[in-house]
This record gives C-alpha cells, sequence and structure tokens, in this order.
C-alpha cells in the first residue's frame, strides 16, 4: 500500500494489521461509515491471553469495555479493593514482562480519586472477540 501525505510517499506492507485498518479509514472518509470488522486484531495480546488467569482475564475485559475508566469504578465492577486491583494489575505487568509483550493497559493519575485505567483501540478491540469459555 502506498500513502501520499504532504508531498511524502509511505509505503505499509499489505500483510501488516494496520493497512485494513488504513484502508477502511480511507474508504470510509470517501464512501461513507465503514464497518467494524475493519479493526485490527493483536496477535500478542492473544499470545498474551493464554498465559492469563481469571483475574488478569476479567481485569482486561473491564477495562476493553469501558476505556478509558477511573479506579473507583473499577474496583466496583470487579468487587476489588485497592490492594487486590494493585496485585492484579502488577501481576499482569510481570507476564507481559516475563513474555517480552506490551503492557495492553495504561494508567494515569497519581492517586487512586484521580486514576485511571486505558488500552488502545485495537487491543480492546482483541479482547472483545476472544470467545468466553462456557462450562458445562
Amino acid at each position: 500500500m502506498r500513502i501520499q501525505h504532504q508531498g511524502k510517499l509511505y509505503r505499509v506492507d499489505d500483510g501488516h494489521p494496520h493497512a485494513t485498518a488504513i484502508l477502511a479509514l480511507a474508504i470510509s472518509s470517501t464512501n461513507g461509515p465503514v464497518s467494524r470488522i475493519a479493526a485490527p486484531q493483536r496477535n500478542d495480546v492473544k499470545q498474551l491471553w493464554r498465559h492469563l488467569r481469571a483475574p488478569h482475564r476479567k481485569f482486561l475485559r473491564a477495562v476493553a469495555k469501558d476505556a478509558p475508566i477511573q479506579q473507583d469504578d473499577l474496583q466496583k465492577r470487579l468487587g476489588l479493593d485497592w490492594k487486590q486491583l494493585r496485585g492484579v494489575h502488577n501481576g499482569l505487568a510481570r507476564i507481559c514482562d516475563g513474555l517480552g509483550i506490551e503492557k495492553p493497559v495504561r494508567t494515569s493519575g497519581y492517586n487512586a480519586q484521580n486514576r485511571t485505567y486505558e488500552m488502545s483501540t485495537d487491543v480492546a478491540t482483541t479482547i472483545q472477540k476472544i470467545p468466553r469459555k462456557r462450562t458445562p
């Protein structure tokens, strides 16, 4: 794929996950709305998912659903106090570091009253599309 912007020419490999999103954006800007299917999925997030336990998965699903989300709201949604939430978040960070995978959740804010948790759209899309295991 070739993209020309402000006199510069850029090349993006057609097989790159973001190429589909770039193409969908270009089409939507000229021909109308684009479907949600065009959002790229992240294989690193899928790889990470296989190594996570239930508390980490629940944490990621909650952030993916309502990002950015305030810490107080996230604690209520997960039924955790601030120490337990910190444990889940720090545990997730250690798993990511051990696997060499970028952390899917970013935080901003210094204390619990103003801390928010967020993630990029492609990570959230990937997490929302991962099927939940059903127990018989």
